[in-house]
């Protein structure tokens, strides 16, 4: 019985010794075995940035037009969308009243000039001797006629009925008419919009960290969101306030030549910026560990982890702005869970 179990204990101790030598070598090959990682040169680049935004076209010149005074329209000599010239009549009020009172101001001026003949006479002088009639005698003479009155009565009358008239200040197209024929219109009621579209403001907002990247007189891509056309533009005004959401106002210009572009049209932004002469690396060579970023670099066979500090960005691309140095050679592929002094092996 002894013996039985003198066999059986040798069994087990020498299973177990075997197992141990498994384990002990499963553990050194772990121990020796590299990790493979790709790796590239860090060399002076340059990057070209892309700045995207949503946005919408502004007429620079829009204007709503109305009537000077209270009046019933007439007619209203235009539609929605027609294109009207600087100087065309838009629309007019009734001005018959005008007409008869200009008529009557016309009879007032001749009777008062007749009256300043009589008066000059009995001064000794006509019409005729304007330019020799003493400066003081001629202002009496126009006080007693009431001639100034009477000129003064005709240019308010004029202006009155020049009043009647909606003129177009500038070339462009009519839209949003909100007034009809025969009914009465006050100074504070719109007719119509006039809209020159022939230039159009582009606004659009960038992010803060993006200000850096944008200037005055930058080009821009503008994408109407209407049509599968590109058209370029010109960066103006950079609103010097940043909002509530982190966000900056922008206006550029843009040429409507084909006059297909429409005031309030909503529009896909591009802003693109080449930056020369920076430290670029694939974006895939950047770590996060515990928050900060960082890029691992090849010395002596062990990967070695560097704190780094970032600049601009593209989908693929990030610039390098502090912690790696050019001629470093970094870690791109491989580096997810790779740890400080690992020991790497090259992949093609």
């Amino acid at each position: 019985m002894n013996k039985k179990w003198y066999l059986y204990l040798i069994s087990i101790s020498f299973f177990f010794c075997c197992k141990n030598k498994e384990n002990l070598a499963l553990e050194n090959s772990f121990a020796f075995e590299k990790t493979k990682v790709k790796i590239a040169t860090v060399r002076k680049s340059s990057l070209s940035t892309l700045i995207n935004s949503n946005g919408k076209l502004e007429a620079i010149k829009k204007v709503d037009l109305k009537f000077e005074n209270e009046g019933i329209i007439q007619k209203i000599n235009v539609h929605e969308g027609d294109m009207v010239m600087k100087g065309d009549v838009i629309a007019y009020q009734s001005s018959s009243h005008l007409i008869s009172e200009m008529l009557k101001n016309k009879e007032t001026l001749t009777k008062t000039k007749l009256n300043m003949e009589d008066i000059l006479l009995g001064f000794g002088y006509s019409l005729k001797d304007s330019l020799v009639i003493p400066k003081e005698t001629m202002n009496m003479v126009k006080s007693r006629s009431r001639l100034l009155e009477a000129e003064n009565q005709i240019i308010q009358t004029r202006k009155q009925y020049l009043a009647t008239k909606i003129v177009a200040p500038f070339s462009g197209v009519i839209a949003n008419i909100s007034a009809h024929e025969k009914e009465l219109s006050s100074m504070s009621d719109k007719i119509c919009s006039l809209i020159d579209s022939s230039k159009l403001f582009v606004t659009f907002f960038i992010l803060e960290k993006e200000l850096g990247m944008v200037s005055k007189g930058d080009l821009i891509e503008v994408f109407p969101v209407a049509m599968s056309k590109k058209y370029k533009g010109t960066i103006r005004h950079i609103n010097p306030i940043v909002d509530n959401n982190g966000l900056i106002l922008i206006k550029a210009t843009i040429e409507n030549k084909d006059k297909l572009l429409l005031h309030g049209m909503n529009v896909n932004v591009n802003i693109v910026k080449k930056i020369n002469d920076v430290i670029c690396i694939p974006k895939k060579a950047l770590v996060d560990r515990q928050g900060k970023k960082i890029v691992f670099t090849y010395s002596k066979g062990k990967s070695k982890w560097n704190y780094v500090r970032l600049g601009y960005e593209t989908s693929d691309s990030i610039i390098i702005t502090k912690g790696i140095n050019i001629n470093d050679t970094i870690i791109t592929d491989g580096n997810i869970n790779l740890a400080h002094d690992a020991e790497i092996e090259f992949i093609e």
